[in-house]
């Protein structure tokens, strides 16, 4: 606040940052403001004098040892009082002595201190000019901060990253270390009912992923990559709609019967059936037809080239041989009593294998017969319990029942300091692609928000910045559009809208929104019943599921920062998630507060904005938007497609059919007994390519 400035110069790589604000002493508040030191320090902080005692009290509350910084934040606010009446305050400044010392102690080891006490001593003597001394290394730490800031502009374009920093955990060195007959317990919630890998919901899709495979694996960065386990060869066919796929010799279920083309064609014919009600039906009908060429050699042929042709050839694998036993009798294929004890004790070709199900506790173990021996897990079983409350979880992780445990803010906050958590665990952090918005009802029949102009205005007006760090702590970072800004099809030259209540209030000026005395926004409307006009002040519901605390805070922010600019924004809690859905589904809002996450492939996204779909739940409506969407799909080039779904991105976000708000953090606890774990933007550490089969536990750690 004193500044404009960090009380430390962090440049370069993260771990360089957090090697600064750890070992590095604080540039004095004066510093910033001192003549030729004063660069690229923000206008409105001033080139001010900063007082003596109020420079103290900082430098006392960043004193990196303990006992010399403030106890209590009561006894920082004493000293605040003390400075402000004009009474002798408690901090004092460090001596020049101390500061030696200091400097002596971290460096003992350098050469260069023993020239530099040379130097005091011969200072002591001669009167060396001290200013020159230090003046020096101001002006080198001065030239690498000036450097930092040049760069800083490209750098902005990252925020995605923000706060949640990824934290990797790093891999194995060396084979001998691993024991390979360790256990990982790990949690899915909501509880699984049925591992039917046609009809997955959360942590039912989680067991599913380490049980059954698709022709394409889910990348780190949510890509879609062919999956050598599977395919020996994917060819290119002379007609751009058929693609063709050789699949490894001798692949074989986990019951030891063979895996061939037959299974991949009845697979996709479960998919896109109407009975079955498939989560990949509507991208999977993208195939025209499928069919088997031989055992091994399957052919794909699209009604038209699809940009999309990976996602559409993704489907789950199932044994032909278990699933058409019942067809005739259960064409959902999960209904009559053979299909629900299937789904019980499923039968799949993925790196595990299922060998119970015991009240909540599921138990995988690792194939050794999975052909693609690189991809064998490294660890023997996999043990799945679905404790549903957070707090259970975590005390679950507390007591070695659980390796990894997802966390709220509040323990992120509250317990990853604690002895008891740091003799078990460490945290990590990785940001999500999931993205909080206020997605507005743009349906322009009187409505508030069929004008871009006024959704526009909302966004200037409100705060995101300040509602990131009172509702997450800076933890979450900002979102610029329907795309994470490290995804291909995110425009990284879109202008984003920053917080300016000034230019709120003039975009609903020009909308002919009016300032009534009581500084409310109004405006004349003609009444057709009555045949006058009539006063309509801005005022409308926004919706929000109460069981999400981030967003009913987040909205109850966007509220305070809406009424200063005159618009009334009534907060519409429901805690009934049933009762909240039913209205999100059917538009049933002024404007909803929620959160979604991006497609593996912006062919899936288009549902959400394509005017008429019925998954556009704010009735959004551009043609541009809908041209683009079906030129995206049909370009076969990546780098052009990227190109297509930029344009929409940029058209998107000036249109703002949503305010987009921040990307709430993924925040872990891991055991320490495992290794080897990365993080998914998309999905956290599980559910990606390769995921959990190169987790590892040390051979020291037993199970």
């Amino acid at each position: 606040m004193l500044t404009g400035r960090a009380p430390y110069r962090v440049m370069g790589a993260m771990a360089d940052a957090l090697r600064a604000i750890s070992e590095d002493e604080p540039v004095p508040p004066s510093s910033w403001h001192r003549g030729e030191e004063r660069i690229n320090v923000p206008s409105q902080f001033p080139a001010l004098k900063v007082d003596d005692e109020v420079e103290t009290i900082v430098l006392k509350a960043l004193s990196k040892e303990k006992a010399r910084r403030y106890q209590t934040a009561e006894e920082l606010r004493r000293d605040i009082e003390r400075y402000l009446e004009g009474d002798a305050i408690e901090a004092k400044r460090d001596s020049l002595g101390y500061v030696l010392r200091k400097k002596i102690l971290k460096h003992r080891l350098s050469i260069s201190i023993v020239t530099a006490l040379a130097a005091i001593s011969i200072g002591g003597a001669y009167g060396w000019d001290w200013g020159i001394f230090w003046k020096k290394g101001a002006e080198s730490q001065q030239r690498r901060a000036d450097q930092f800031e040049a760069k800083f502009a490209l750098q902005e374009r990252m925020l995605f990253i923000g706060g949640a920093a990824a934290n990797v955990i790093p891999a194995p060195v060396a084979p001998g270390i691993v024991d390979r007959d360790a256990t990982i317990r790990v949690n899915a919630t909501p509880p699984v009912l049925s591992l039917n890998p046609l009809r997955t919901y959360s942590g039912e899709l989680f067991v599913c992923d380490l049980l059954f495979e698709s022709l394409f694996r889910r990348s780190r960065k949510s890509g879609l990559i062919p999956n050598e386990h599977l395919i020996d060869r994917l060819i290119d066919d002379s007609d751009a709609r058929v693609k063709r796929v050789v699949l490894r010799e001798g692949l074989k279920w986990h019951d030891g019967l063979p895996l061939t083309a037959a299974d991949v064609v009845f697979s996709w014919r479960q998919t896109t059936s109407k009975s079955v009600g498939a989560g990949k039906a509507s991208i999977a009908l993208l195939l025209e037809k499928v069919e088997a060429v031989s055992d091994r050699e399957v052919r794909f042929e699209f009604r038209e080239p699809r940009g999309a042709w990976r996602a559409a050839m993704n489907f789950e694998l199932v044994p032909r041989h278990l699933f058409e036993k019942e067809m005739d009798d259960d064409p959902s294929l999960r209904k009559n009593d053979y299909y629900k004890a299937l789904h019980r004790k499923p039968v799949g070709c993925g790196p595990f294998r299922f060998v119970s199900w015991k009240n909540d506790l599921i138990t995988l173990e690792r194939w050794d017969e999975y052909e693609r021996v690189e991809d064998r897990p490294l660890v023997r079983r996999v043990v799945i319990s679905t404790i549903e409350k957070s707090g259970d979880q975590f005390a679950a992780a507390m007591a070695g029942k659980l390796d990894v445990c997802m966390l709220t803010q509040k323990q992120y906050r509250e317990e990853i300091y604690q002895d008891e958590f740091l003799k078990v665990a460490r945290e990590a952090r990785h940001p999500f692609s999931w993205y909080s918005m206020i997605l507005w009802n743009c349906t322009d029949n009187g409505g508030l928000f069929g004008d871009a102009n006024v959704r526009r205005a909302m966004t200037y007006a409100i705060n995101i910045n300040r509602i990131r760090a009172e509702v997450t702590n800076n933890l979450a970072a900002p979102c610029y559009g329907p795309w994470p800004v490290e995804s291909p099809n995110f425009d990284p030259e879109v202008k984003r809208y920053a917080f300016n209540a000034d230019i709120a209030r003039d975009l609903l000026k020009e909308a002919g929104w009016q300032t009534n005395k009581s500084g409310q926004l109004e405006r004349e409307k003609r009444n057709s019943e009555k045949d006058r006009a009539v006063t309509q002040p801005f005022e409308f519901e926004l919706l929000v599921e109460g069981i999400n605390a981030t967003l009913v805070n987040a909205a109850e922010n966007c509220r305070k920062d809406l009424a200063k600019v005159g618009v009334i924004a009534k907060i519409d809690v429901v805690s009934d998630s049933n009762e909240f859905l039913s209205r999100y589904y059917k538009g049933d809002f002024d404007a909803c507060m929620t959160a979604i996450s991006p497609s593996v492939d912006p062919e899936w996204d288009r549902v959400l904005y394509e005017s008429g779909s019925s998954a556009n739940r704010g009735s959004y409506s551009n043609k541009r938007i809908d041209e683009l969407f079906d030129q995206g799909g049909k370009l076969l080039d990546e780098n052009e497609r990227a190109k297509c779904y930029q344009r929409i991105h940029r058209i998107i976000y000036e249109d703002q059919p949503c305010t987009f708000l921040f990307h709430e953090p993924a925040l872990y606890a891991v055991s320490k007994r495992v290794e080897g774990i990365e993080f998914c933007d998309r999905t956290g550490p599980f559910l990606f390519y390769p995921g959990l089969r190169k987790w590892w536990a040390g051979a020291e750690s037993g199970q």
